[in-house]
């Protein structure tokens, strides 16, 4: 008989208590980085509530708010799932983010401000000047490579030592 049965092969396995903690840590700072992140959109759409025209808010806006949105839903992920996979698939999607903001980065840094993606998300009916912007983009991505390398590296050591 095979001494594996598939009850066995499935069952739910229990973490250690401090490697559960280290994923909830890494949650924590996971959604911190996503609030910090949504700032100057949080502040943007307050701005928006305040004034009585509604095309104030920009598309960047929902952009940053989507992105937050989604980060904190991977954060919440590794809570509820507290195992290797779950922050290696936080990890892969931070990275994806980090390069939309590069992206954007380079953009605001290198092209005319007549560009066709500054124009889309309106970065260009911005009141913050473009150094600013683009400022803001590099340490969006400075905290989000940061997250992640920290995510990655103990999803890594976790699968290694599994």
């Amino acid at each position: 008989m095979n001494k594996f049965s598939a009850t066995s092969r499935f069952a739910p396995v229990t973490w250690s208590r401090e490697r559960v903690r280290h994923v909830r840590w890494l949650a924590l700072s996971l959604a911190v980085v996503a609030v910090i992140g949504a700032i100057p959109a949080g502040h943007s759409l307050l701005a928006g509530f305040q004034s009585r025209d509604a095309s104030e808010l920009h598309r960047w806006v929902h952009l940053m708010l989507f992105v937050a949105v989604l980060q904190m839903g991977f954060a919440g992920f590794m809570v509820l799932f507290a195992d290797w996979s779950s922050m290696w698939t936080a990890t892969i999607a931070n990275l994806f983010f980090v390069g939309i903001y590069a992206g954007l980065f380079a953009i605001r840094v290198l092209a005319e401000p007549s560009n066709e993606v500054i124009s889309f998300l309106q970065l260009d009916l911005e009141e913050a000047p473009a150094g600013k912007q683009a400022m803001w983009f590099m340490i969006t991505i400075v905290m989000f490579v940061t997250q992640s390398f920290f995510t990655g590296r103990y999803a890594r050591r976790w699968k290694r030592d599994r």
